[in-house]
């Protein structure tokens, strides 16, 4: 194949292609999608390596994803509660009768934000 015949695709200022966005027209940053994928990839492994570390940690992921449903609408919401809910989350767990996981906190409540933001996501 030549040169001639290589399709060379633009570059994106996002990582991951176009940034989604949200019914108020916002996009998501790229760090904040970054921050996701990490998050995200440090949970899913457990499923196959520690059954019950990845069964506490998707129960702590859906009470925060459940706490960003009821208090964050947009994109923005969801990340500016990011700090606070790191700091509740054990509070969340407890109330739930929920055991802690074996991740930092930051790793369920991005988690939790990256399933949050997929929700909010316009279409298209």
């Amino acid at each position: 194949m030549e040169d001639s015949e290589r399709i060379v695709m633009p570059q994106s200022q996002y990582p991951f292609g176009v940034a989604p966005k949200d019914a108020a027209g916002q996009a998501l940053p790229a760090e904040a999608m970054m921050r996701f994928t990490v998050a995200e990839g440090r949970i899913y492994p457990l499923a196959m390596t520690d059954p019950e570390g990845y069964e506490r940690a998707i129960t702590l992921v859906g009470l925060v994803a459940t706490e960003l449903r009821r208090s964050s609408s947009t994109f923005e919401a969801v990340l500016a509660a990011r700090d606070d809910l790191i700091e509740r989350l054990s509070d969340l767990a407890e109330a739930a009768s929920a055991e802690p996981a074996a991740l930092p906190p930051d790793t369920i409540v991005d988690a939790a934000s990256a399933l949050r933001c997929r929700e909010l996501q316009a279409p298209g």
